[in-house]
Protein backbone atom coordinates (compact mmCIF):
# COMPACT_ATOMS: atom_id res chain seq x y z
CA UNK A 1 0.00 0.00 0.00
CA UNK A 2 2.91 2.61 0.91
CA UNK A 3 4.39 1.97 -2.74
CA UNK A 4 0.98 2.89 -4.28
CA UNK A 5 0.72 5.73 -2.57
CA UNK A 6 3.85 6.36 -3.43
CA UNK A 7 3.40 5.97 -6.66
CA UNK A 8 0.05 7.78 -6.82
CA UNK A 9 1.37 10.75 -4.83
CA UNK A 10 -0.68 10.94 -1.98
CA UNK A 11 -0.33 10.14 1.57
CA UNK A 12 -0.79 6.32 2.68
CA UNK A 13 -4.39 7.42 5.10
CA UNK A 14 -5.59 8.44 1.72
CA UNK A 15 -4.17 5.39 0.12
CA UNK A 16 -6.13 3.50 2.83
CA UNK A 17 -9.26 5.08 2.49
CA UNK A 18 -9.57 4.74 -1.42
CA UNK A 19 -8.08 0.94 -1.10
CA UNK A 20 -11.29 0.57 1.26
CA UNK A 21 -13.51 2.11 -0.71
CA UNK A 22 -12.68 -0.06 -3.79
CA UNK A 23 -12.82 -3.37 -1.93
CA UNK A 24 -16.23 -2.80 -0.92
CA UNK A 25 -16.70 -2.12 -4.76
CA UNK A 26 -15.30 -5.31 -4.84
CA UNK A 27 -12.90 -3.91 -7.55
CA UNK A 28 -9.68 -4.97 -5.32
CA UNK A 29 -8.94 -7.59 -2.20
CA UNK A 30 -6.49 -6.67 0.70
CA UNK A 31 -5.00 -8.68 2.66
CA UNK A 32 -2.01 -8.68 5.27
CA UNK A 33 1.18 -9.85 4.21
CA UNK A 34 2.63 -13.49 5.40
CA UNK A 35 5.99 -12.17 6.14
CA UNK A 36 4.57 -8.51 7.99
CA UNK A 37 1.71 -8.32 9.63
CA UNK A 38 2.23 -4.24 9.33
CA UNK A 39 2.02 -5.11 5.47
CA UNK A 40 -0.96 -4.81 3.56
CA UNK A 41 -1.20 -6.30 -0.26
CA UNK A 42 -3.73 -5.38 -2.63
CA UNK A 43 -4.85 -6.86 -6.22
CA UNK A 44 -7.39 -6.32 -8.64
CA UNK A 45 -10.41 -8.58 -8.54
CA UNK A 46 -11.29 -9.74 -12.17
CA UNK A 47 -14.39 -6.87 -12.05
CA UNK A 48 -11.33 -4.24 -11.13
CA UNK A 49 -9.00 -5.60 -13.99
CA UNK A 50 -11.76 -5.28 -16.19
CA UNK A 51 -12.65 -1.89 -15.37
CA UNK A 52 -9.01 -0.86 -15.26
CA UNK A 53 -8.82 -2.18 -19.04
CA UNK A 54 -11.57 -0.40 -20.48
CA UNK A 55 -10.48 2.78 -18.45
CA UNK A 56 -7.03 2.45 -18.92
CA UNK A 57 -7.23 2.07 -23.25
CA UNK A 58 -10.27 5.03 -22.93
CA UNK A 59 -7.52 7.41 -21.03
CA UNK A 60 -4.27 6.41 -23.06
CA UNK A 61 -6.66 7.36 -26.29
CA UNK A 62 -7.63 10.52 -25.02
CA UNK A 63 -3.88 11.44 -23.70
CA UNK A 64 -2.35 10.18 -26.65
CA UNK A 65 -4.24 12.79 -28.97
CA UNK A 66 -3.83 15.66 -26.29
CA UNK A 67 -0.40 15.24 -26.58
CA UNK A 68 -0.08 14.68 -30.69
CA UNK A 69 -1.77 17.90 -30.72
CA UNK A 70 0.98 19.66 -28.90
CA UNK A 71 3.88 18.24 -28.37
CA UNK A 72 6.19 16.78 -31.92
CA UNK A 73 7.01 13.53 -32.04
CA UNK A 74 10.35 14.61 -30.84
CA UNK A 75 9.06 16.50 -28.08
CA UNK A 76 7.34 13.79 -26.61
CA UNK A 77 9.80 11.46 -26.75
CA UNK A 78 12.00 14.27 -24.85
CA UNK A 79 9.45 14.72 -22.69
CA UNK A 80 8.85 10.98 -21.73
CA UNK A 81 13.29 10.98 -21.55
CA UNK A 82 12.43 13.54 -18.42
CA UNK A 83 9.81 12.67 -16.67
CA UNK A 84 11.83 9.12 -16.70
CA UNK A 85 15.11 10.92 -15.07
CA UNK A 86 12.67 12.92 -12.57
CA UNK A 87 11.10 9.50 -11.49
CA UNK A 88 14.28 7.42 -11.40
CA UNK A 89 15.64 6.40 -8.20
CA UNK A 90 18.79 6.65 -8.75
Amino acid sequence: MGELARAAVIGAPDMTRRAKQLEERGLVVRERSASSLREVLIALTPTGQALFTRSFTHLHAAHQAYFDARLTATEQRDLGRLLAKLTSRG
